[in-house]
């Protein structure tokens, strides 16, 4: 994950159940568009050694693709899920 200048460490990311990535294309580019939640530990969510709250504009780096938190019709950028211990992120691929 990335915040500005500031990376984390490796984490675990994983889907939600209901997947709820959306490939399409925004008016104007002739690029696919995708939208994405993750599932992420709060405990994870940690930069600096302290766990944070995801940030619209925060970045999920998988492999070379590059994912930036935004909400969206949905819903929230992020979501505390019951129980309090894991984060949903809505995301759009950036890169």
């Amino acid at each position: 994950m990335q915040r500005g200048d500031v990376q984390t460490g490796l984490i675990t990311a994983r889907r939600p159940p209901n997947d709820y990535s959306v490939i399409g294309q925004e008016i104007g580019l002739a690029q696919d568009v995708v939208d994405r939640e993750w599932i992420i530990a709060v405990a994870d969510y940690a930069f600096g050694g302290t766990a944070k709250k995801p940030l619209r504009g925060d970045r999920i780096v998988e492999g070379e693709e590059v994912f930036e938190i935004m909400p969206d019709d949905i819903g929230p950028a992020a979501e505390l899920m019951s129980g309090g211990v894991e984060w949903k992120v809505r995301t759009k691929q950036v890169r």
